[in-house]
């Protein structure tokens, strides 16, 4: 005869493992609150005006989500209102549609940010910092219109990809796996913090993932609008890729060269192995980039360090910063 052994618990791992779930739900409650305090819900119209409820209906071209980053500041997705005449938000906790106004947008992370007068929602604090593989991340958005936003739970499974939004190709994003929602785009994608760390521009339903623009493109963007007026997507006409170079390190390999571009009319060749730019030694190509943005923030030009062949050779270009 069989004799069935049961494993016994012992009462205090039942408790501890009941109080750990009880804080995470405390946790996940109050992530939710403080978040929800920035969102509002973006409406582009393809005409009339945000005091019209008629229009608000029959005139709406995409519902999407936005945050506030700053008084009387929004971030949204761009590809959500392109083609709008016009752009209104709501508030869902005032119960206020109110109309924004383009301050700019940057085509290249897709990043819209709209200025909302009378608009009193709290600022989320954005991070410099790309979350690592495995961190575990909150978005918060409109989910098929709007009212109380929706929550996703989710894990940061990959960085660098590249998708494709409203027609345009899209790189450096971080993945997520985590389901998403019509009208997500635009939504914050938060740490355990409650700190910014992405924005929502893009899922895959079927796969149950969603790809976020790293918060630091967002910073560098609001940073050119204060300190330039405008909102502009720097260009210097290189195509890059990675490459080993020597037995230790990889770095950005010039792939491509614009005709009659910034690159072009500075002397970049294709085949250049990017080593420096300004001071700063780079490796990847988001070192690349973050040298371009914060050049074109303070609207300088950026002296370049190649290997080509076995020469270094230094070039100064300039940045075209394409305003909207």
């Amino acid at each position: 005869m069989a004799t069935t052994i049961r494993k016994s618990v012992h009462p205090y791992a039942t408790l501890n493992g009941l109080r750990m779930l009880k804080a995470l739900d405390s946790e996940i409650k109050a992530l939710y609150r403080l978040v929800s305090r920035g969102l509002v819900a973006v409406l582009a119209l393809r005409e009339g005006n945000c005091g019209s409820l008629r229009d608000l209906t029959t005139s709406l071209l995409s519902i999407s989500t936005g945050f506030a980053v700053d008084e009387g500041l929004i971030v949204s997705s761009f590809h959500s209102i392109s083609g709008a005449s016009r752009v209104c938000v709501i508030d869902s906790e005032e119960e206020s549609v109110l109309e924004a106004r383009v301050e700019g947008y940057d085509e290249r992370w897709d990043v819209a940010l709209l200025a909302v007068e009378g608009l009193s929602k709290s600022p989320l604090a954005l991070s410099r910092k790309v979350p690592e593989i495995g961190s575990i991340v909150i978005a918060l958005g409109s989910a098929y219109g709007y009212g109380l936003p929706a929550l996703v739970i989710g894990v940061v499974s990959s960085l660098g990809r590249r998708v494709i939004v409203g027609g345009k190709v899209i790189e450096g994003l971080m993945m997520v796996e985590a389901h998403s929602y019509g009208g997500m785009s635009g939504a914050p994608l938060v740490d355990v913090e409650g700190v910014v760390v992405g924005m929502v521009i893009a899922q895959e339903a079927r796969l149950g993932t969603m790809f976020a623009v790293p918060a630091k493109w967002i910073s560098y963007d609001i940073d050119m609008l204060k300190r330039r007026g405008f909102v502009a997507s720097p260009r210097l006409g290189i195509s890059m890729a990675l490459a080993k170079v020597g037995t230790h390190h990889f770095r950005p390999v010039i792939t491509r060269i614009e005709p009659d571009s910034e690159a072009e009319r500075c002397g970049l060749l294709p085949g250049d192995v990017i080593i420096e730019i300004g001071e700063r030694e780079v490796f990847t190509i988001e070192d690349v980039w973050e040298e371009i943005y914060r050049a074109a923030v303070i609207g300088m030009d950026i002296k370049i360090a190649v290997l080509r062949g076995s020469r270094k050779v230094e070039r100064c270009c300039r940045l075209a910063t394409l305003s909207p």
